[in-house]
């Protein structure tokens, strides 16, 4: 099953969704992030391992963990925790 027309894989099976783990801490500009930082990235309510591809201005390019290129994106701090 796909969620958001197929943009990303929901539910069960390689990669699924997580809770968010209590030691994650929110990104803040003073917050370092560097090209290969493990981050955990919020899609659709859910929480996704990742990591970090460019870091620069408002948004940052990550590639989700398991996942394959196609699905790397550009997403606000926000979006981000760190462990």
């Amino acid at each position: 099953m796909l969620a958001d027309g197929g943009r990303r894989p929901c539910g069960a099976g390689r990669g699924a969704g997580m809770a968010l783990p209590a030691d994650a801490r929110e990104i803040t500009r003073a917050s370092e992030l560097s090209v290969g930082s493990a981050v955990l990235i919020e899609w659709n309510g859910s929480w996704y391992e990742g990591t970090v591809l460019v870091t620069g201005g408002d948004a940052i390019r990550v590639h989700y963990t398991g996942w394959s290129d196609s699905w790397d994106e550009d997403v606000s701090r926000a979006r981000l925790r760190i462990r």
